[in-house]
């Protein structure tokens, strides 16, 4: 049997916590791990949070963006059809354009297993 490569195990385990993180948004209690919140609430009463970090990989394909060391619990950021991609200067751009070593700004609602799950990502100068 083959082995499986490292970039192959990693991208199961993302898609283990994606599907972990869809599973937790349908029930109303807390997740087991949160990054300290900044007392925004939705209506929902899940805290969204605001963190800062640098990009270690982006896998595109499985629209997942992942920190070079956790971030107040976040390891992981998921991307959805709604999250927004902010340029430094403003503008909407794509996943495309987000690469490793690049500092962001996310803001969204922590998930499980070191997940947040983005409603932005802002580059930063």
């Amino acid at each position: 049997m083959d082995k499986i490569s490292y970039r192959h195990f990693v991208l199961i385990f993302v898609l283990v916590v994606i599907l972990a993180v869809v599973v937790s948004c349908g029930r109303r209690e807390p997740a087991p791990i949160r990054p300290t919140p900044t007392g925004e609430g939705n209506a929902e009463g899940t805290t969204t949070v605001t963190v800062t970090g640098t990009v270690q990989d982006v896998m595109r394909s499985a629209q997942i963006i992942m920190f070079r060391e956790p971030v107040k619990g976040s390891l992981y950021v998921a991307l959805t059809q709604d999250t927004r991609l902010i340029s430094r200067e403003g503008h909407n751009i794509t996943l495309q354009e987000i690469e490793a070593g690049m500092r962001i700004q996310v803001t969204g609602r922590p998930g499980s297993q070191g997940t947040l799950l983005a409603e932005e990502v802002r580059i930063l100068p």
